[in-house]
Order: C-alpha cells, then structure tokens, then sequence
C-alpha cells in the first residue's frame, strides 16, 4: 500500500512532540485546551456553539448537595481533565433514579456518584491529580448524520496548523465504543477529503474497511455544511492560539459546536486518510496567513485530490541530476573542498557562511561544483556558526538538479565512514546536542532556595509540609527547542537511533526543568526518571530483608588521610590531568569530571569503609566512564546516552558491592529512596516523614532526607506528587546486575566504553575499535 511505502512521512508521536507541539504550543495554551470549563466559557463568549454547560462539580462536598431527580432528562457527565473519551458517561433518559446511557447500559444514581467521585480524585485526568466534574447537555446528531450512526453522536476532527486546516477525520461511535466517538475504544475513524467533506477511507480497530458496523459503504459518506466546519476550526486556533492543534467538532440538529480543543493530538488521523501528516504540516508551516477564511482557502488549495491519471514522464535530451536534501560542494577559486551543504527547496536564495576562507574574494557571483556539475549563482554571506552545514543553496536556483527529500547516500558504501556527508552531519549532531545538554543542570535548579529557613522550621514542630522557592532557570528553553528542531532528521547513519534517544532525552530534561515549582512537576519527573510502581516497590522491600544493617566500624578518617587516598587512587589509575584539591566551598567531597578536579572539603570526615566505597562509586565508575567515553570519536559517550544516569548509577552500587564492606545505612539507603517516593505520589511531606519514623524506623534527619529526595522540585510539598529521579539507584543496580549475570568480564568492559545506558550497548558494534582504557581497580591496595 502506497500510503506505508511512505512510512518516513508519517508524523510520530516523537516528531510530534519535538517539531510542533514543544516547538509552537506554550505551557499555557495546553494548560488552557486542557481545561474544558474554561475553554468551553471562552469560546461561548467569542460567539462559537458549545454544549450548555449544566453543573460543573468541584468538591465531594458540592456532589452530595445534588438532587437527582431535577437533572435533565438527558445529559453527560465528563471530567474536566479527561482525556481518550475516559470517564465520559452519556445518559439518554432517567426515572425514579434508574438511569440508562445510550447504549442502554442501565446504572442506579449511587453507580454515577460512585463515578463521579472518581472523577473529582483524579482518575480520568492527564496529570492524574484531582478533577473537576462537568454535566453539560446531551447533543444529537444532525439528520444528515443518522444513516451511518449506529449510536451516539459522531464527532469530526480537524487538525489546524497556521490557521490552515491540513487533515479531517469523522470518528463514529459504535455500541462497542459505548456510545463514544473514540477510536481505541472501538470507534471507526473515516478519513475524510479536505477539499469537499467526502468520505476516502475508514480504520476500525487498526483494519481498513469499506463498510461501516450498520453496514452503509464508507464511500456514501458526504458531510454537510462543510466549509462552515472548517471555517469553525481554523478560528477556534486563532481564538484560542494555540498553534498546532485538534479541534473537535460535531454536527447538531441546531447547528456546528466544538467538543473541545487538544493541543496534542493523536495522530491515527493519518491512517484513516492513508496521508502523511508532516508533508502537509511542512507545507503550510512558513505561509503567511491572515484569516481562519483564509486558510481554508489555503486548505482547499493545497490539499485537494489529485488526478488519478498520472501523465507519462516525457524523455529529455539531458537527463536531470538528482540530489537529496544534504550535499557536498567544491566552492572553485577557493580553499574550500567537500563542503557540507543543506539544500532548501523552497528558497531562492544561496548563502554561504562568512567564516569560510576565500569568499571574500569573491564578488557577487560564485561557482560551485556539485555532483560534478558546474553551477553559477549570485550568494550573500551570514553567520551560520550555530548550523551543522557552511552554506545553503536554495533549490529554485538549481534548475538542472531534481530534489528528492528521501535521497539515500548510495554513493557513501564506497567511502570510508569518516568521510560520508551522514558522518559528518552525525558528528555536528553530536557537538550540537554536547552544547545544549551541558548547560541543562538538573540537580541545581530543584534544589530549594528557602531550604535550610524551612528545615529549621519543620524541625522545630514537624506538623507541616514545608513549602519551598526556587530559582528561576537563566536558559531560553525556546531556543533550545528551536535548535533541537532544526537538526537534520532520517539520517542515513548506524548511530541515528541512539541520537534519537538523546534528543526525546533532552526534550524532556527541559520540559522538567520548566516545570519546577509547577502542578506539571510530577508528570514531568516520570516522564524524564520513570515511575516508582509496585513491582519495584516491593523489590525495594525485599531488599531491605535481604541486606540487614551493618554497622560501619571502620576508623574515622580526616581531610588529610582522605586527599592521600584520592592522589593515590588517582596515581594507581594513570588518570592524566587529574588534580586534588582543597576547597571550603564543598560541601564534603565533590568531583567535577569536566575540570578534572576531586574538590575535598577541609573539614572532611570519613570512615575508612565508605572512603574506599566513594572511591570507587566516584572514581571508579563515574571517572573512569568518563574518561573512557572522552576516547571514543563521539562526545555522547563523553556527555552520556539516553538514560545513562539509570545505568551509571546501578554499575555504581555494583561495583560497592563487590569490595563487601559495611557500610551500616548507606548499603540500603537507595531502597529506603524508592519506598519514599512511591508513596511521596499519594502523601503530603508531613504525612510521608511519620509514615517513615514510625513504619521503617528512620530517624528525624534520615526521614527528612528521604522526605527532601522525594518531594524536591515541588512548592507546595502538601500536595502528593514529586520528582521520581532518586529511584534510578535501585532500578540501575537490578538492571545491571541482570545484565552482568552472564558473560560478566566482557560485558562489564562494555560497560566502561563510555556513559551508555545498558540498552544501548547494541550501538558500540558501530564503533571503530572502541577504546576501554580505565577498567580494573579490583587488584588495587586500599
């Protein structure tokens, strides 16, 4: 099917995020699509059809105040924050408190107030925090509608990117769906024709079918009023602004209403219409539009259906050369040979980067070789310093040349790796995302500002949750993403999947760190570390069990002692560069891997037991990862992998481990962490640190720590929720101990090419001979 043979064009939920929702949707118009009160009162107020809204619940109390018996006789209860249809209740008719939904599925009152208690906790949310519940009235479908409507009411999708409706999906509801127009529910997604409401394919249940669940043909399907839907969508985006997103209509016996607005939408919409969502959306993503009229227009335009008939291809005395997006050129009469080139097909413009030798003595024209082709064209010149390529050639000024976007790098077989313009592009990608992400410090932006005034506060009477400030990030998250989104995508490269990974990493990062302080926090924190859930809760127990207490008996060590123990641990290493030195500032012992420096406090005090284990956590690990990650031909063994925290961490206690010292509650302090934050999701902070003295025995400071680690990240810690990130000690630890079962010498050398992820290590047969320089400290004298 020629719709998969274009599978590079499908907009995944990666590209989504990264390209438009990140990129063109702000915090706060997905906080304001989110809300449907809100949304639904200020499309009203702008002259836009809505459901009557006839309840809105906030409190438990507020529904106990509800008489039954003077609800409308039809009506539907949603939560305020659901999301994939959830939650969502359709009531056709009600007597003597027996209600049935229009399906005929028959609930007694206490069955919805059940239901509707489970909204206001949060069961249906996206953030998963408590809700808000609406009653609001039960639509019907407009006439035109019934005969391929097998129950409730169909609703129509329309995507809007720059005021331009660019795709549209009828979604129909079934009795397997329940009544809703969701398509994982059961629901048939009908692709429809942007150009005039007509039906061209319908998906149920991720099948392609011709005939609906009543048995009409899909062809048949012809929907009114067609401009005026999509005239209603596209002004909804420019009331509502927000940039990319789904609008969902329906179509009533009184006229065109929006259900809601979804500044994430899902993306089967594609499958139904057999159509790649990105091309178009890469279509309309520079034009300047002034009006919502205008852009269906511009819709109707760009997006109507082709001829079937395709003309055969004429021959031509001079076959054209064909050329991919990304290109090598020689700019003749100057130094420069094998320049990297982004070829734009939709500029008319060439420039070159002013930083490249020779241009200067150039006048207005220049002439290129490209694919052994001699090219003339006038150039400008400009800063392209912060780009992966030195010059960019717009594709209207090559008229010998046929672009093709897909263009694979055939030519590249006969080359060595180091010299494919794929290499090239990946090692600028590699530089660009080393900039960007050794500038997103995570551990110093949750750190609270107010936090030892609201210790000491907590301490004295520990009958509150503390309510912590924090400093405000000093980065432009909209350029980073704007830069993010401008790298080069489907790249003909062995190690493209691992930056992939890397890039979805660091979008993350940054939307954690946004997120700070914020009612996103906690979402966010899963998102990036992962969650705690009770699988690894009740391994975090049952390690506990199995490693009792030790204490450390070991003999206290001084600064002195310390510093003699680094420089020769250091020396036994062959660390090159690597210096100790003594600081006030630090709070113990510190090591800062990209000045090479190990900073000891002073006033530093250890037990010769956890000295020997921070060397080798620190040292052993951490450094000697790093070092060897600085070897290789990629800063992202340097930098690290996706996720490589998770792994960096576990080989850490792994490798503690090994050497069997006591360690009294060190040797068990990541588990205790796990257990804080899983119930951290549930506790305020108070709750939490008496839940720990009383259940676990954790004294005042140890119940605090744990308290801190779990809730970091949030202003106010009476909320449940917090940051998840400590939970990659134990989680690390069992990952690598299960990959380090079998096959452990090689698989442990693996582990040191770099800062890698576990599930990553597939990559390093791609590399040329990686490098493991620092390895074995097993054999050292502590």
């Amino acid at each position: 099917m020629k719709f998969f043979e274009r599978a590079n064009a499908i907009l995944g939920m990666n590209a989504r995020n990264l390209h438009y929702v990140g990129r063109y949707n702000t915090k706060q118009s997905k906080k304001f699509a989110d809300d449907k009160i809100y949304t639904k009162n200020y499309l009203m107020t702008r002259g836009m059809g809505v459901a009557k809204i006839y309840n809105t619940i906030k409190r438990h109390k507020e529904l106990s105040d509800i008489n039954p018996k003077s609800l409308p006789q039809s009506f539907v209860i949603k939560p305020n924050h659901g999301f994939g249809g959830e939650g969502i209740i359709v009531i056709k008719e009600h007597k003597n408190l027996i209600f049935k939904d229009v399906t005929g599925v028959v609930y007694g009152w206490h069955d919805l107030y059940l239901h509707m208690i489970s909204i206001l906790d949060g069961k249906y949310a996206i953030s998963g925090l408590s809700d808000q519940v609406i009653l609001e009235e039960m639509l019907l479908p407009h006439k035109d509608l019934l005969s391929f409507t097998e129950v409730g009411l169909p609703d129509i999708r329309v995507i809007v990117f720059n005021y331009v409706p660019v795709m549209a999906m009828l979604r129909l509801p079934t009795f397997e769906s329940r009544g809703k127009a969701n398509l994982h529910l059961g629901g048939v997604g009908v692709g429809i024709n942007i150009s005039n409401g007509k039906a061209n394919f319908a998906v149920h249940h991720d099948k392609f079918v011709r005939k609906l669940p009543n048995g009409e043909k899909v062809k048949s399907i012809q929907l009114p009023m067609w401009d005026e839907i999509l005239t209603t969508a596209a002004k909804a985006q420019q009331a509502s602004q927000v940039k990319f997103l789904a609008v969902d209509l329906v179509l009533t016996k009184t006229g065109i209403k929006i259900l809601e607005l979804n500044a994430r939408a899902g993306l089967g919409i594609q499958i139904a219409n057999q159509i790649p969502l990105k091309h178009r959306l890469e279509k309309v993503e520079d034009l300047k539009v002034s009006s919502p009229e205008k852009g269906v227009e511009v819709s109707k335009a760009l997006f109507s259906a082709l001829p079937k008939k395709i003309e055969k291809k004429t021959k031509t005395k001079t076959e054209k050369k064909i050329i991919g997006l990304f290109e090598e050129i020689n700019i003749l009469n100057t130094p420069n040979t094998s320049v990297l080139t982004k070829i734009d097909p939709h500029s008319d413009v060439v420039l070159f980067d002013e930083s490249l030798p020779g241009i200067d003595k150039l006048k207005r024209y220049s002439d290129v070789l490209l694919r052994g082709e001699r090219v003339r064209f006038p150039f400008k010149k400009t800063d392209l310093s912060s780009s992966l390529y030195k010059v960019i050639i717009g594709g209207k000024t090559l008229n010998n040349f046929l672009i093709d976007v897909n263009l694979k790098e055939e030519t590249d077989k006969r080359l060595p790796a180091s010299m494919t313009i794929s290499e090239k592009i990946i090692k600028n990608i590699d530089k660009k995302l080393s900039i960007i992400d050794k500038q997103l410090k995570m551990l110093s932006h949750i750190k609270p500002l107010n936090l030892t005034e609201e210790k000491e506060k907590f301490m004295a009477s520990k009958d509150f949750s503390p309510n912590f400030i924090y400093k405000k990030p000093d980065i432009n998250f909209t350029a980073f993403l704007r830069d993010i989104s401008s790298l080069p995508k489907n790249i003909n490269h062995s190690l493209y999947p691992l930056f992939i990974k890397k890039i979805n990493e660091i979008i993350s990062k940054i939307q954690f760190l946004d997120s700070v302080g914020t009612s996103d926090y906690s979402e966010s924190a899963q998102e990036l570390y992962g969650n705690v859930d009770d699988e690894l809760f009740e391994k975090a127990k049952q390690y506990i069990k199995d490693n009792p207490i030790k204490e450390d008996t070991s003999k206290i060590l001084a600064s002195k002692s310390i510093i003699k123990h680094f420089e020769y641990f250091l020396d036994k290493s062959r660390l090159v560069g690597w210096k100790v030195k003594v600081s006030e500032i630090a709070k113990t012992i510190s090591v800062d891997p990209y000045k090479k420096v190990i900073y000891i406090n002073k006033k530093s005090r250890r037990s010769t037991n956890k000295l020997k284990a921070l060397l080798v956590h620190e040292i052993g690990t951490h450094v000697y990862r790093y070092a060897n990650g600085a070897l290789q031909d990629y800063k992202i063994f340097k930098r690290g992998t996706a996720n490589y925290l998770e792994t960096e961490e576990g080989l850490a206690i792994y490798n503690q481990k090994k050497i069997c010292l006591n360690m009294g509650m060190k040797d068990v302090w990541p588990a205790y962490l796990v257990i804080a934050i899983y119930h951290a999701q549930t506790m305020s902070f108070v709750d939490l640190f008496h839940f720990l003295k009383k259940e676990y025995g954790l004294k005042n400071q140890k119940a605090w720590d744990a308290c801190l680690r779990a809730k970091r990240g949030m202003s106010d810690t009476s909320l449940p929720g917090g940051s998840t990130r400590d939970a990659i000690y134990l989680r690390g630890y069992f990952k690598v101990s299960d990959y380090l079962s079998e096959d452990t010498e090689q698989r442990l050398k693996d582990l040191y090419v770099g800062k890698i992820n576990v599930s990553d290590i597939k990559y390093l047969e791609y590399l040329d001979k990686p490098k493991v320089k620092y390895f074995n400290f097993g054999d050292f004298d502590f």
